[in-house]
């Protein structure tokens, strides 16, 4: 295992762990107790800034426990955040997202943005700390995906919010913090120079700090760092103080790890003795510990050590018994060496055709050789193998006429060689170009696999939003649709007994009363139906042109467009866009229709439709003069039976909107709003040019 990939993979383990307990709250608790309690607290929590709280705390308790909960409570705390504008939750809330998808080492597109997000909060809220500590997680993230640059670049961002910042002993570890991991990531990218004076800068201030817990996690780097610059007297203090540390802490896995780099220091300096008792030490914790990985990597060592003492049977003993634990499944990493060793020692030995059969398996093995080296190393095995051969033959015969027919032989077996050269040559290259066909052939199984798992996921939101709606229609029929049904039942009683003594107006404004709430009732059952269609029916796409379909829409509102005198224009469209025509039509049918009904009257409706292209999607946009919507509200319009006006102001039911933002989803499309009040509303929203892909036969090729 190579030694940077060791210490990227303790620090990483170690920045879980420092995560975790840093956000577990009530201390003295275990966890089961802490969600307990932190529940019972939720139950009594009437504030929304409070139940965020909570929730928060919640999700941190979780992330050990079950991180299918740390998300769910993690969402609604952000969800709520926003509701109620709590900016300090949401701030939270994001890095805890982020945090959730960062334990999981999830993609970087998938935790950065909640990075991301809780800087902007934070920025807002004036938390400098907040937003160092989100750099710091964006260039962790960075730094585990291989993208060293932009890692860099992230940690840099952090550090310089604490320019202008008081300085803590929080916000001081942090930044120590940050300054050992830009050393490991110029570490990883072999700038050592640049490794050592950021984890020199960290340890040192962390040993000022007396912060012995951070001192460890960069101590082991700074010796790694000093032994590629050959400063062997600083790398020599730094892996004594790293074993210090990590026997201090009683981290055996670093401790061990530390032992078995520093034994290269020693082989470096000639001090093969000294080096030979690290790796012994090694071996006694690993076993005691039961670690099988560090278990064959000290026998490993300890069979290069015996090599370079001339101990060639003690080597091969050593490197058997690893050898013998790779194929068990432990330390896979290590065959390559063992293998090498082995050869060599065997070699040493004069057992000339065992160290061939080795070194061929080495050959066959190892990733770092070129398959060009590997035919040539494979040649000249081969060649060194036989030639011995032949030596030990002409020792036996002696006589001068063998010796004549063995040079004859080896003069056929160069030839041999040259010809089993140029075979494996013309071998390797075969071999080579039907790697690339399976892999271009994989490739393409590969993209087919990406769109069917892009289809489940597209299956998948629209079964879940079906659930969101079936839950809003189930409250709605024990909420809005009882109660007019209960004014209707409780009026028609009171007309029953009135009628049976005498008749005066009070019973024509009672059956009034009666038929305004049935109508009212019809009208939101409707509505609800028209909804529910939306998420039942499939969609159909198919090439359409675009000009045509405006126009059908423009003709079947025609009546109201000439009620209110409205003006219509739309920009040059393209020939054919793929789309569902009916669905389409149901979504300009519905922004023109509430365009023209939310503008004043003494004001002329004024609406403009355009069309905008780009790589992966049409954008289109209606533009109106209306009334405008406030900025607060601005995503609310999409949310079913949300109306932000009364219906003696404006009639309708607060489902359109709701049903033109599904409508656009089923196109694999996004729809939002920007508004001015009092100046007028641009309604924009996108259809996928994948929709391409969906079209089923070549029937729907033409509208």
């Amino acid at each position: 295992m190579p030694m940077l990939e060791r210490s990227t993979g303790k620090t990483f383990i170690l920045s879980l762990v420092l995560l975790g307990f840093s956000f577990l709250p009530c201390q003295g608790m275990n966890v089961k107790d802490q969600i307990r309690t932190l529940k019972e607290k939720l139950e009594i929590s009437f504030e929304p800034e409070d139940r965020i709280d909570v929730m928060i705390e919640l999700s941190y308790a979780y992330q050990f426990v079950s991180h299918k909960e740390m998300k769910r409570y993690a969402e609604k705390a952000i969800n709520l955040s926003k509701a109620v504008g709590y900016h300090s939750g949401l701030a939270r809330t994001y890095e805890n997202l982020g945090n959730y998808y960062f334990n999981q080492r999830s993609r970087p597109e998938n935790t950065i943005p909640y990075f991301k997000k809780c800087i902007s909060v934070s920025e807002l809220l004036g938390n400098t700390y907040r937003v160092a500590n989100s750099y710091h997680k964006i260039g962790l993230t960075h730094q585990y995906a291989g993208d060293f640059d932009a890692a860099i670049e992230h940690f840099k961002l952090g550090l310089l919010e604490f320019e202008a910042y008081p300085p803590t002993t929080k916000t001081e570890t942090l930044r120590n913090r940050m300054l050992g991991s830009l050393g490991e990531v110029f570490l990883q990218k072999n700038n050592f120079e640049e490794a050592h004076k950021f984890l020199k800068m960290s340890t040192f201030l962390a040993q000022a700090n007396k912060d012995t817990e951070l001192e460890s996690e960069f101590i082991a780097l700074n010796a790694q760092t000093n032994l590629k610059l050959k400063n062997f007297k600083a790398a020599d203090t730094c892996f004594q103080r790293a074993l210090f540390l990590f026997k201090e802490l009683e981290d055996y896995p670093s401790l061990i790890h530390t032992l078995n780099d520093y034994q290269e220091l020693k082989i470096k300096q000639g001090k093969l003795t000294e080096a030979e008792k690290l790796v012994e030490e090694s071996l006694e914790l690993s076993i005691q510990n039961n670690f099988p990985g560090l278990i064959c990597m000290a026998h490993m060592h300890l069979g290069q050590i015996y090599v370079l003492q001339e101990r060639y049977e003690e080597a091969i003993l050593e490197s058997s018994t690893a050898l013998e634990m790779t194929e068990e499944g432990k330390g896979k990493g290590f065959k390559s060496t063992l293998l090498y060793n082995l050869h060599v020692a065997h070699e040493a030995l004069g057992d000339s055709s065992q160290a061939y059969y080795i070194l061929k398996q080495w050959v066959a093995l190892s990733d770092s050789i070129t398959q060009v080296e590997k035919a040539k190393i494979s040649a000249e095995i081969e060649a060194k193998f036989f030639v011995k051969q032949r030596e030990r033959e002409i020792e036996i015969l002696g006589s001068e006429k063998q010796q004549q027919q063995l040079q004859i032989r080896l003069l056929g077996f160069f030839i041999f060689i040259l010809i089993g050269f140029l075979i494996i040559s013309y071998l390797l290259f075969s071999s080579k170009k039907k790697q690339s066909k399976l892999l271009a052939i994989r490739n393409m199984e590969l993209e087919e696999v990406k769109y069917e798992l892009n289809q489940s996921n597209i299956k998948l939101k629209e079964y879940i939003d079906s659930n969101l709606q079936l839950e809003n229609f189930a409250y709605m029929a024990s909420h809005d649709l009882r109660a007019p049904l209960v004014n209707i039942i409780a009026f028609s009683e009171r007309l029953k007994s009135n009628l049976a003594k005498n008749e005066d107006s009070m019973e024509a404004n009672l059956l009034r009363f009666m038929h305004k709430n049935a109508l009212s009732m019809e009208t939101l059952i409707n509505s609800l139906l028209d909804y529910s269609r939306v998420n039942t029916e499939k969609l159909h796409p198919a090439l359409h042109h675009s000009d045509e379909v405006i126009n059908e829409v423009l003709s079947e509102i025609a009546t109201k467009i000439e009620e209110k005198q409205a003006q219509i224009t739309y920009d040059a469209l393209p020939n054919t866009l793929v789309l569902d025509k009916v669905k389409i039509k149901q979504i300009f049918q519905n922004l023109l229709l509430n365009a023209m009904k939310f503008c004043p009257d003494d004001r002329i409706p004024v609406i403009h439709i355009s069309l905008r292209e780009f790589p992966e999607h049409w954008e289109f946009s209606v533009k109106d003069n209306g009334i405008g919507i406030k900025k607060e509200f601005q995503e609310q319009v999409f949310l079913i039976f949300r109306k932000l006006h009364t219906s003696n102001v404006y009639e309708g039911s607060g489902i359109g909107l709701a049903a033109v933002k599904r409508l656009v989803e089923q196109h694999n499309g996004e729809i939002w709003v920007k508004s001015i009040e009092g100046e007028g509303s641009t309604f924009h929203f996108t259809i996928s040019k994948s929709l391409e892909k969906q079209r089923k036969s070549p029937e729907l090729m033409t509208a």
